[in-house]
């Protein structure tokens, strides 16, 4: 039997080259490498193959740098990084937007859809970031690690967070090595090939299986058994016979005939990645829509009319995909909405990229075009008087095994709400409202870390034996005995608080529960950028009147804070409320706009009697100057 301790050589390398690093100094003068993020090193970053597509004919490597073979006993996963970086200068792309989403330090830019924590056991849902967005929260301020993070939300991201996640854990967690590193999974993108299966990441990843997911997810192989309930520093990629033990290590079956005579393997892999990869992960649903449709969503313009997602959202090396809205750095601005169709971007793309018509806005007050954005009128569905429920593949884990088909399945996200963005502008966007366990400090609400409602959940279940996996909070008796548990576990600490569906409850000194607005309750937004619909189903298509009428859901539509199950009904406003927009001046702009035709018509018929009385007069004093310089007729 063939076997590769590769992990004892690599350790023996290693202690060999720390002592040699010790006796042997390092020479005066040493040339400093290149700087990366200016020169591309790597043969296939050039583009050298021009508009063809290069054949990718390799040979898969292991994480430890070993050429994987057919004939090999104890197959082990390939690792991205070293069957991709010879060619491909891995560190500078897994610097990337999708990669860097654990680092502060990136500039965060405009708010961006959250990794939503829903624990309905706990009374929980929470819009979490490590990007600096307002209104986020931080996995830290809820006692989530870094582990804990990617064991929830790992199966749903394109992999990436391996060293620099182990390093920005306060505790070390023998489960980093026995899972492996989830490494940037380029293939996610890349991979041409059908057998493409995001939900088969996503189930490796829940099976604990980190550095095997990207193997088993790109159909190039078997992958069985879970690093689950192995023991601490379990080692599974060493080779060894079959015990007990290893019977749930995970396994490695490579594909029949996948292999070439030279133990190479044929990737079809693209660089014009296709919609289909970026729908997997940015694909929304809503719950008005026939879930038995084929395509229940309408497509966008821009897909119909040919575009990829790729044309507008590309990026360079260092993998920073272009977002391409209004406000983005300069070097995207090309890529917003009036980039493409009215020229205000960089002097090299002027307006009409890929045969963007230029708008022609006829009636369109020029206050529109300054305070709302394209997207307000052109993007999502239409508003209705009971805003949608939606589903998103990052928040529901559409395309998984582990979807919900119920079109109430949490987290309850709703939409479109039409709020002021990051620039200012009227847009449509997403919301979610919180919920979650608190402490007030006057009118600051600090949240608890979910360990403590945990304990808090378990003494409630001691109390309670029906309670089991439920929902909890299930009422207003629930809350009541949760926050005054809380309050003999905080003594001093101020009022234990429950924020849930834009509400925020507290018990009163004599004992009684009450629920106040508070600001901690505001709901986390983020834009609506697609569907693009085109002109005739723009919002306004139909005239004024299809915003400014006593009953358009755009200034009057409901919007319900969704609720976990307590309150039974959350904090409800008026679309005009959210918008800052006084609601008598919406009915004031909505008569105008009813009384519009009437004003016209006065405004006609009064211009005609007074061109009809200046003509008249007109007339009147050109007779009297005719007469007057007419020379008089002598008369005898």
């Amino acid at each position: 039997m063939k076997s590769r301790p590769q992990s004892s050589i690599l350790l023996g390398c290693l202690g060999a080259g720390f002592l040699l690093g010790i006796l042997i100094p390092p020479p005066l003068n040493a040339a400093e490498p290149p700087d990366s993020a200016a020169v591309i090193t790597k043969l296939g970053d050039r583009g050298l193959a021009g508009r063809s597509a290069p054949v990718h004919l390799l040979s898969l490597f292991d994480q430890e740098g070993a050429k994987i073979l057919s004939t090999d006993d104890f197959p082990l996963p390939f690792s991205m990084e070293q069957t991709c970086n010879p060619c491909h200068d891995y560190e500078r792309i897994s610097g990337g937007w999708h990669f860097n989403a654990g680092s502060k330090e990136i500039d965060p830019g405009r708010p961006g859809q959250p990794w939503i924590y829903v624990d309905t056991t706990l009374g929980i849902q929470l819009p979490l970031s490590y990007r600096n967005w307002p209104g986020i929260m931080h996995p830290e301020e809820l006692g989530i690690s870094r582990w804990d993070f990617l064991e929830k939300f790992g199966g749903l991201m394109p992999g990436g967070w391996g060293a620099d996640w182990q390093a920005a854990q306060p505790v070390y967690r023998p489960e980093w090595f026995t899972a492996g590193e989830p490494e940037v999974n380029c293939l996610a993108c890349h991979n041409r090939s059908l057998k493409q299966d995001r939900a088969e990441y996503h189930r490796q990843m829940e099976l604990g299986n980190y550095a095997w997911a990207a193997t088993a997810a790109a159909g190039l192989a078997d992958v069985s058994g879970s690093t689950h309930n192995l023991p601490p520093l379990y080692d599974p990629f060493l080779p060894r016979p079959l015990d007990e033990e290893d019977q749930n290590s995970p396994r490695v079956r490579y594909g029949p005939g996948l292999f070439t005579a030279k133990d190479k393997v044929w990737l079809d892999l693209t660089r014009r990645i296709s919609d289909e990869r970026c729908y997997a992960c940015h694909s929304s649903l809503y719950a008005h829509e026939d879930p038995l449709a084929f395509d229940p969503l309408p497509a966008d313009v821009h897909i119909t009319a040919g575009m990829a997602c790729v044309d507008c959202h590309n990026n360079n090396l260092d993998h920073q995909i272009t977002r391409g809205y209004e406000g983005a750095k300069d070097e995207e601005s090309w890529a917003s909405c009036r980039g493409c169709h009215l020229g205000q971007s960089q002097a090299d793309s002027p307006a009409g990229r890929f045969g963007a018509p230029e708008p022609a806005h006829a009636g369109l007050p020029a206050s529109h075009l300054v305070n709302l954005s394209c997207t307000t009128c052109h993007s999502g569905p239409w508003p209705q008087h009971d805003q949608h429920l939606v589903k998103t593949s990052q928040s529901h884990a559409l395309g998984t095994h582990a979807v919900d088909p119920a079109p109430s399945a949490l987290p309850a996200i709703a939409g479109p709400v039409y709020l002021p963005g990051a620039d200012g502008k009227l847009a449509p966007q997403l919301a979610l409202w919180p919920a979650y366990w608190g402490l007030m400090d006057e009118q600051t609400i600090q949240p608890l870390h979910l360990e403590q409602v945990r304990k808090l959940r378990a003494v409630a279940a001691l109390n309670d034996s029906t309670l089991e996996q439920g929902r909890w909070p299930r009422d207003s008796n629930d809350v009541a005995l949760a926050l005054a548990g809380l309050d003999s576990l905080f003594p001093g600490e101020g009022p234990p608080v429950y924020v849930s569906a834009g509400l925020v409850a507290m018990l009163q000194p004599d004992g009684q529960l009450i629920s106040v607005l508070n600001s901690a309750g505001d709901p986390y937004t983020w834009p609506i950028a697609h569907a693009v619909r085109p002109a005739r189903q723009a919002l306004g298509a139909g005239g004024c009147r299809d915003c400014h009428a006593g009953s358009a859901a755009f200034f009057y539509g409901n919007i319900g804070a969704a609720t976990l199950g307590y309150p039974a009904q959350g904090a409800t406003l008026i679309m005009s409320e959210m918008m800052g927009v006084n609601v008598f001046y919406a009915h004031f702009l909505d008569g105008i706009i009813l009384l519009r035709p009437a004003f016209k018509f006065v405004l006609i018929l009064g211009t005609i009697l007074i061109s009809a009385i200046v003509l008249l007069i007109s007339f009147k004093l050109l007779s009297k100057l005719l007469n007057s310089l007419a020379p008089k007729r002598w008369e005898p």
